[in-house]
């Protein structure tokens, strides 16, 4: 039953990273990182709805902010004085949940839960909501193929974001149901129906492990430089997923 419950939680983590060949043998520099955060929580309620907890992902989204912070100075990295702070940015616009602050429930409300950003426009927001998107899209395996082929390049959705072409982005995309044991549902983060900017992630099925994903991309190119994914970031396993996040280039 133990190990059951373990499997069903995630507890094992998976980590698959991607660092571009020859990173440091490429002709552009990285003057700073924006750093993109999308983070949520959700708590399964086996009444109905399942419940959010503002104040739990607004906590939770400052961690992964100040964590990513300090991966990247170590690696030689600025970080740029702008950001983007969500939950729930791309999750279909159908999944209401039930909004909670501390112990009180404040109704219901529809994706997206939290918008926080610094010095970013709402143009510059959207078109970052569509790289989200893009990265989170469904591929066939011809499509597989393809994205390997091209190098996991992203220059098309760069082009929609207004930063210098020397900067770089990088998502943190983590996704953390909380499912009661007992609770005959289950969640699973999975891109279904598409919105007025692309593809989003809808939640529904079996699968109640939780799921982190980051990428550092290149505005200018639109390459993926590093991107890795396990179950989830921790202060105990940070330094080992962040491990082979090459160093700058202009160090």
């Amino acid at each position: 039953m133990l190990i059951l419950i373990c499997l069903m939680m995630g507890c094992a983590p998976s980590n698959h990273v991607y660092v571009k060949p020859h990173y440091q043998d490429q002709p552009f520099s990285i003057s700073n990182v924006l750093i993109m955060i999308e983070y949520l929580e959700i708590k399964d309620d086996i009444k109905g709805l399942w419940n959010f907890s503002e104040g739990r992902n607004l906590f939770q989204q400052d961690q992964l902010y100040a964590t990513a912070q300090l991966m990247l100075e170590q690696k030689g990295y600025g970080v740029a004085a702008m950001h983007l702070k969500t939950s729930g940015l791309i999750i279909d616009r159908s999944f209401a949940v039930e909004h909670y602050i501390g112990d009180k429930q404040q109704g219901v409300i529809s994706p997206p839960y939290i918008v926080r950003s610094y010095n970013l426009d709402e143009s510059q927001i959207q078109g970052l909501e569509m790289l989200l998107a893009e990265l989170n899209r469904p591929l066939s395996p011809a499509m597989v193929d393809l994205r390997s082929y091209v190098k996991n390049n992203y220059k098309q959705q760069m082009s929609a974001i207004d930063l210098d072409d020397n900067m770089a982005i990088l998502i943190i995309q983590v996704y953390r149901p909380r499912v009661s044991v007992f609770a005959n549902v289950g969640v699973m983060v999975s891109l279904s129906s598409s919105g007025s900017h692309g593809s989003y992630v809808g939640v529904g099925g079996h699968n109640q492990s939780p799921i982190s994903v980051a990428y550092l991309l290149h505005k200018g190119t639109g390459d993926v430089i590093w991107s890795n994914k396990t179950t989830l970031i921790t202060e105990k396993n940070r330094d080992k997923f962040f491990t082979e996040l090459p160093f700058n280039a202009e160090q």
